[in-house]
């Protein structure tokens, strides 16, 4: 009876042990808490186990965004070239010479990869595709690993144009297939997992390091439309593979790092609500999800801006959302990033000198001057859409005249003759810029105008408190701490 009895006992506890190995063998790490000194600990009915995996040693990446990339040939100047500059603020003319000269500058870093969050060409010419993507494989050849994902611009763009004297002459864009068949070798080729409703896909480029790029532009919607889709989001389909993709990885101990065009946290207050377009679909919730899974950061682009955000979710989670700026604004920065085990260190570097001529400017000066000219021409633009949201029965010639009014107006003349355009381009540029200088004038004058009855100039006053004020992280140099 006692060998018995002892049989039964040994039996019991081997069951209840393939149990609780096979719970944790396939049990998802409790929230982005998982990572620790042991690896990982998943949390099972109270109790915590440690599992060994792939240690990530310092990894050292660099990140670009929107060179908006135009091929030379398909025209940069004319009347009809410069009508299109006219309502953007871009450097096109110059976005092949700078985007060679950042190749140019990353061949030379000692970051072993290339994250590129959308945004390739100007409107998705194919041209410009074709040659981008030349250049990228320059960039292979020098020993890089190099990684894109599309942005609005790249994809069924109806915009796509060649630009001679007074004329814009439609041509050739492409399909989403077909930027997966140009950039094949930047990701696709090597992606231990596609998802099928979209250009996203997850690689491994260090041990321990997962990149998950995910496709947030909404090129499926510009089919028969006159201009692109500027918003962006996920399918139901693409959100769950993405969630499914961080559980995996986060299992496996990895960290892990997502890759997208549009913004997953808003990047000043109101973001959401004034500019809608440059935050995903559903942000809150999406980035609450990704936080408690596990995912550390997210680079993104879309806005130009220098600009790093943080959210900590409800359970305590932290993710980051790292935004670059563009290279074709000022002052057409990229960044050096060391990504470790529990934290990433962030440096951020302009572009200092390309082959063009700049009118014998040193090229950040001209970029300066390039940028605050345009904001007059892009303001005024930007005012009429707000005006337009809170009253759509007027029409657009309507709704411009009284943004110009706006935008002209010299909300404290007693102290300034700056006009509320001179302001919001101020605002602007040191949002670009990142790391916002406080401007006393201008928290003054602000004031007033938060203060304002009329609705227009207390709108306007909170956009400029917004884009002066940056309660989050710094933007240009600094280290991020992971969960722990």
């Amino acid at each position: 009876m006692k060998g018995s009895s002892k049989k039964t006992i040994i039996s019991k506890k081997a069951v209840v042990a393939f149990i609780l190995s096979a719970l944790i063998g396939t049990s998802v790490p409790f929230g982005a808490n998982a990572a620790s000194n042991c690896d990982q600990k998943i949390k099972i009915i109270g109790a915590q186990k440690c599992i060994k995996s792939d240690k990530l040693k310092d990894t050292k990446i660099a990140v670009f965004s929107d060179p908006h990339y135009f091929a030379p040939e398909l025209g940069t100047t004319g009347n009809a070239f410069e009508a299109y500059l006219a309502q953007d603020r871009k450097l096109i003319a110059e976005s092949s010479a700078i985007s060679k000269s950042a190749i140019g500058e990353l061949k030379k870093s000692d970051a072993k990869i290339v994250l590129i969050s959308g945004d390739l060409t100007k409107d998705g010419e194919k041209l410009s595709h074709q040659q981008f993507s030349k250049l990228l494989k320059e960039l292979e050849k020098s020993g890089k690993k190099v990684y894109v994902i599309p942005g609005n611009h790249d994809i069924n763009n109806p915009e796509s144009n060649s630009y001679s004297g007074d004329k814009a002459t439609p041509v050739e864009n492409i399909s989403p297939d077909q930027f997966k068949k140009i950039y094949n070798d930047f990701g696709f080729s090597e992606a231990i997992s596609r998802d099928k409703s979209s250009l996203s896909y997850v690689v491994e480029p260090a041990p321990g390091l997962r990149i998950i790029a995910m496709d947030s532009a909404l090129y499926k919607e510009n089919v028969g439309k006159t201009s692109p889709v500027i918003a962006g989001g996920f399918s139901d389909e693409t959100l769950k593979w993405i969630k499914q993709q961080i559980k995996e990885a986060k299992a496996k101990g990895k960290t892990v790092v997502g890759l997208m065009h549009h913004g997953l946290l808003e990047h000043f207050t109101g973001e959401k609500q004034y500019f809608s377009d440059f935050v995903i679909e559903n942000w809150e919730k999406v980035s609450e999800e990704f936080a408690d899974l596990g995912m550390e950061a997210v680079f993104t682009g879309h806005f130009h801006a220098q600009d790093i955000a943080s959210k900590t979710s409800a359970a305590g989670n932290k993710i980051y959302d790292i935004e670059t700026g563009s290279l074709v604004s000022y002052p057409s920065p990229y960044r050096i990033v060391d990504i470790a085990k529990d934290k990433i260190t962030v440096e951020s570097k302009n572009i200092k000198n390309i082959n063009y001529d700049t009118k014998g400017l040193p090229y950040q000066d001209y970029a300066y001057n390039y940028l605050k000219t345009g904001l007059k021409e892009v303001l005024p633009l930007m005012i009429t859409s707000l005006i337009m949201k809170s009253n759509p029965s007027l029409t657009q010639e309507q709704a411009y005249m009284l943004a110009k009014q706006a935008a002209d107006t010299q909300p404290a003349p007693s102290i300034t003759s700056m006009t509320v355009c001179d302001l919001l381009g101020d605002a602007m540029i040191q949002h670009y810029k990142g790391d916002e200088e406080t401007n006393p004038l201008a928290t003054v004058i602000t004031q007033g105008m938060l203060n304002s009855q009329d609705p227009m100039t207390k709108s306007l006053g909170f956009l400029l408190n917004s884009a002066y004020t940056d309660p989050s992280e710094k933007d240009n140099n600094t280290t991020l701490y992971f969960n722990k």
